[in-house]
């Protein structure tokens, strides 16, 4: 016992390595009420909804972790995860998957992106090919007929 707590004191940073050290840009603070499996939960249920094009969409945990390959790219969980249900995640799987998003920001890559999802007939559907962001959106008054009409006979 007294020699675990020395070693302990041994491996702890002197104040003045301490100083020098960077501040991460995120202090991992995990906390009872599951604050950062919300994280998780938000992240990955934001970039569902996004690929689906439906803002009420939900998630089909179970459907993510049996094909889990059929809706995400591997390069965006870490090697061998096995995703589930954020509330069922322990601290150790929120903090591996939270760093290795981490690591994907500071490459400035996407954190993560769904390459299918669920579609109303209960199929899966592959995502499209068009970010979102690039896509035209119409807005505007629409036509009545007597507009149209005047329009083919030339006058208007």
């Amino acid at each position: 016992m007294l020699l675990d707590r020395l070693s302990m004191l041994m491996s702890m940073p002197t104040l003045k390595e301490r100083r020098r050290a960077k501040k991460p840009l995120l202090e991992l603070a995990f906390t009872e009420d599951g604050q950062l499996k919300g994280l998780v939960q938000s992240m990955i249920t934001a970039a569902y909804r996004e690929v689906s094009a439906n803002f009420k969409s939900i998630v089909l945990w179970g459907d993510l972790k049996k094909w889990r390959g059929e809706y995400i790219d591997d390069k965006y969980l870490p090697d061998d995860y096995l995703i589930k249900e954020p509330s069922k995640m322990v601290q150790k799987e929120v903090a591996a998957l939270i760093i290795h998003w981490m690591a994907r920001q500071a490459e400035d890559e996407d954190l993560v992106v769904f390459k299918a999802f669920k579609s109303n007939d209960g199929g899966v559907s592959l995502s499209r090919e068009v970010p979102r962001s690039k896509m035209a959106i119409t807005k505007g008054k629409k036509k009545s007929p007597a507009m149209d009409l005047g329009m083919a006979n030339g006058k208007g």
